[in-house]
């Protein structure tokens, strides 16, 4: 089954944070865990932060983004979604960051996982992705 993730499970994937086990068991099932390519600048962003705080070296977090393409099965351009998510971000009055992650969960008719409660909720209450799982729920 393919599932989208967003930059919330990507990032733990390489930094502890509440649920990063969950996150790792995620990645370790057999499932094709997919994104729009622009996870990778989402991820480094967050990455580049930690290392101000020290939570990660630069080395680390430069490795970690060479990895991370290799973790996913696909990296979808963001060009081909853009323009829905931008109509949903509209809906939903939510960011267009997240609602990229949406739509490629919407067009390829698929789950999608994230640790965005709010966002989660939001997608929920629109009715428009049953497939929304939060992290803290799911069960590979």
């Amino acid at each position: 089954m393919t599932l989208v993730i967003d930059a919330n499970i990507a990032v733990k994937w390489f930094i502890r944070q509440p649920d990063s086990q969950l996150a790792r068991d995620l990645h370790a099932v057999d499932e094709r865990l997919i994104a729009p390519d622009m996870v990778i600048a989402e991820v480094a962003n967050t990455l580049w932060r930690y290392t101000k705080t020290r939570e990660i070296t630069p080395d680390r977090a430069v490795e970690a983004i060479a990895t991370l393409p290799i973790m996913l099965r696909e990296l979808v351009p963001v060009e081909v979604l853009a323009v829905p998510a931008l109509q949903l971000a509209f809906a939903l009055d939510s960011a267009v960051y997240d609602c990229l992650y949406a739509v490629l969960a919407l067009e390829r008719k698929c789950g999608f996982v994230t640790a965005d409660r709010k966002f989660a909720e939001r997608l929920r209450a629109s009715r428009r992705l049953s497939g929304v799982k939060l992290l803290a729920d799911f069960a590979p």
